[in-house]
């Protein structure tokens, strides 16, 4: 099935392979939607037949690639908790494309809690419900008081593994059951000042 009128560009996909690693989102056993973002979706032009239909919410959770769609995990370096890092990266997130808004600007799509990439550094890659949440709240409330940020399309409430069963829950590093939550994020830009260190740190091997 094609996504009928907003097809997923690749502008991210074109830059030098030293700024991603192409990788593809993790399955899950049994999403199922938390929220939906209805009027973002308007302004970004999305089509909702296709987006809040089963094979969207199939997309939004990792489980399958949209049609045009190179997923890949972003390349970056900085200073984390005081230290220098020569590489992080996006751990648990995965690009899959770009879409242009009614006003005519390009944003990019980016899946969050998607499961391991190249950067996770022993993660799951995955997201509880609770930080993801507040990452939600407090985008669309800084959107609302006319701040550039990232903005949120829906909230999926992810289960994965467990012998398939819908009810299960994934067990955290500690054995305790938590809730797993992923959302698709969209930002007119993901590039920032931190790709072009882990470029120019590369550029000194």
């Amino acid at each position: 099935m094609d996504i009928p009128t907003a097809p997923l560009g690749q502008s991210f996909a074109t830059l030098p392979e030293a700024f991603y690693a192409p990788v593809s989102p993790s399955p899950v056993v049994a999403p199922a939607w938390m929220g939906f973002n209805q009027k973002l979706a308007n302004e970004l032009n999305l089509d909702l037949s296709y987006w809040q239909g089963d094979e969207g919410l199939h997309v939004l959770a990792g489980n399958k690639v949209a049609p045009n769609s190179q997923p890949v995990a972003m390349a970056y370096a900085g200073h984390q908790f005081g230290n220098w890092v020569p590489q992080l990266g996006d751990g648990r997130a995965h690009i899959l494309g770009d879409v242009r808004s009614k006003k005519g600007q390009l944003f990019d799509m980016q899946l969050k809690g998607s499961g391991p990439t190249p950067f996770s550094r022993n993660g799951d890659g995955r997201a509880a419900i609770g930080p993801v949440l507040r990452e939600y709240v407090m985008s669309e409330a800084m959107h609302n008081l006319g701040i550039p940020t990232r903005v949120h399309l829906p909230l999926s409430q992810l289960v994965n593994g467990c012998s398939g069963k819908p009810d299960c829950l994934a067990q955290s590093s500690r054995g305790s059951p938590r809730a797993l939550c992923g959302s698709a994020r969209f930002s007119i830009s993901w590039r920032a000042d931190n790709m072009m260190h882990w470029r120019n740190w590369r550029t000194l091997l």
